[in-house]
């Protein structure tokens, strides 16, 4: 019975190794939010609220985006630059932009998202309009405008981008440009078609659910959440469970249980919500002293940290641990 007991114990331990999802104290599910006011990226608890920060010394955070490996990206409008943040350590590097990767300089990177082979695109909503871009960003920091200005006097957009998101089971991009009143549809070969326009409606942060893009209205005449038909660009309102006039929603990003988390940044409602999605009530999960959390000001950049699978060499280990516990186990009991 010993025997039995020691072997299963040692399997607990290896089979719990495999299935580490996270680096560091991040958990999968975690809300990973950039704090403009603060120069912190700050990692939210999704049920308490509770806070820590990551990383700190960011010039003006904006944008937030992780890869399936887990790493966290911050666009730094301050800097002009992409940043790249080890989960696990905070250290900080400059992934591309001021000196960093060729092609057409960054200006004023907002939203990213990175699509299914791993390239990250930023809408960059450079001060001159008729020079805003949306850039596919290689592993190598290098630039490419796919679409934008192009080098050219006349832009395809009609005022500077801010927000993003990829339907990453097509790669199409959607971006949006709040003085703009428009959402606009963007193959990976750069064809633009405008999906959603209204005078009255401010298009911030963008992100996709169960094939919708869900994004925050962030004018504080009407703050809302909407769900857009990436095909007909018909809105449906899924909440506007919020303070008119004090809630400037920004960014959002949605949960895998559905629930969506928006950004307000106006004082004194510095807050993350958590809107239910199936009644339209929002609650502030964090910020103004929730959950222990105060804020300078969050932005556009909020993403849930996803799950992550171990690395290949963990696995390796992993395999090999079980083999020569399976070999002692067979050993022991042929004694």
């Amino acid at each position: 019975m010993h025997r039995h007991v020691t072997v299963a114990t040692a399997l607990g331990l290896v089979l719990a190794i495999a299935r580490i999802a996270t680096a560091g104290s991040i958990n999968a599910g975690d809300i990973i939010v950039a704090d403009r006011g603060n120069g912190d990226l700050v990692d939210v608890n999704p049920t308490t609220g509770a806070s820590s920060v990551i990383a700190s010394g960011f010039s003006n955070p904006q944008g937030v985006a992780i890869n399936s490996q887990g790493s966290i990206f911050v666009s730094d409008i301050g800097t002009h630059t992409i940043d790249e943040v080890n989960p696990a350590s905070g250290a900080v590097t400059t992934y591309s932009g001021n000196g960093v990767g060729s092609g057409a300089p960054l200006d004023r990177p907002f939203e990213m998202a990175f699509n299914a082979s791993g390239t990250l695109y930023v809408a960059d909503g450079q001060a001159n309009s008729d020079s805003t871009n949306l850039f596919a960003i290689n592993s190598s920091g290098n630039r490419t405008v796919v679409a934008g200005n192009n080098g050219s006097s006349t832009n395809v957009f009609a005022q500077s981008l801010a927000g993003l998101a990829i339907n990453r089971t097509n790669g199409n991009l959607y971006v949006s440009t709040a003085s703009g009143h428009t959402i606009y549809q963007v193959t990976p070969g750069g064809s633009v078609t405008t999906v959603y326009t209204d005078s009255s409606a401010e298009p911030q942060g963008l992100a996709f659910s169960s094939g919708q893009i869900l994004y925050a209205n962030g004018g504080t005449a009407n703050p809302a959440i909407y769900s857009v038909d990436p095909t007909t660009g018909t809105p449906t309102l899924v909440s506007n469970d919020f303070t008119v006039g004090t809630s400037d929603l920004f960014g959002v990003a949605v949960g895998s249980n559905g629930t969506i988390y928006a950004t307000s940044v106006s004082a004194p409602d510095d807050v993350i919500y958590a809107v239910d999605p199936t009644t339209g009530n929002a609650t502030v999960l964090a910020g103004n002293g929730v959950g222990g959390t105060t804020f300078g000001a969050p932005t556009y950049g909020i993403a849930v940290y996803p799950t992550v699978a171990p690395e290949p060499s963990t696995l390796v280990l992993v395999g090999t641990a079980l083999l020569g516990l399976g070999a002692v186990y067979l050993r022991r009991r042929n004694d």
